[in-house]
């Protein structure tokens, strides 16, 4: 370092020190149709979470484990029944949270649809964050519906968010038709 600068370093190291960190507030998506998801998944399946637990990895960032249990195949090979593991950034590990805006959220017994694909070392992801995951909830009078996806936080590149699905019927549908050529 040149010594003209050596005099310099103690101010900039305490103006490095006072300026604010940044932090990120949002993600930024283009909105996806159940069909787009569907044609990008290896499996459509309708589960309930079994359980969530968060690690470091390797590289020092938070990841949870999900566990499922496949109710419903809607395409893909997981087989009704099967218990299943799938991995998402985020989550609370001693006290330490790392959260991803639009990531999705599982709490154990809540059931689910989730849209899924591999990861660059083969592990299972929900394709597109939450926008892949959809919870399922029964109205009064007993009907599976869907709720919306928790997207809060998130910006969208193009349009307002991905398109609204009420029921599983609608979902089923759907899926199907993108697998079989329909629009």
């Amino acid at each position: 370092m040149p010594r003209s600068l050596r005099p310099l370093l103690p101010a900039l190291a305490l103006a490095l020190a006072v300026l604010p960190t940044a932090t990120a507030h949002a993600t930024t998506m283009v909105p996806r149709r159940v069909e787009d998801l569907a044609r990008v998944s290896e499996s459509v399946v309708r589960a309930t979470t079994v359980s969530t637990h968060s690690a470091w990895d390797a590289q020092k960032r938070i990841v949870t484990t999900v566990r499922l249990r496949a109710l419903e195949t809607l395409a893909g090979d997981i087989r009704v029944g099967e218990e299943f593991d799938l991995q998402h950034f985020g989550g609370i590990v001693d006290g330490t949270e790392m959260t991803i805006i639009g990531g999705p959220h599982f709490t154990p017994g809540q059931e689910v649809v989730v849209f899924l694909i591999r990861d660059a070392i083969g592990r299972r992801e929900v394709a597109d964050l939450a926008q892949g995951k959809l919870e399922v909830i029964r109205d009064a009078a007993g009907r599976e519906r869907l709720t919306h996806r928790d997207l809060s936080g998130v910006d969208w590149f193009r349009g307002t968010g991905p398109d609204h699905v009420a029921t599983l019927d609608e979902l089923r549908a759907r899926v199907a038709g993108a697998l079989h050529g329909n629009r």
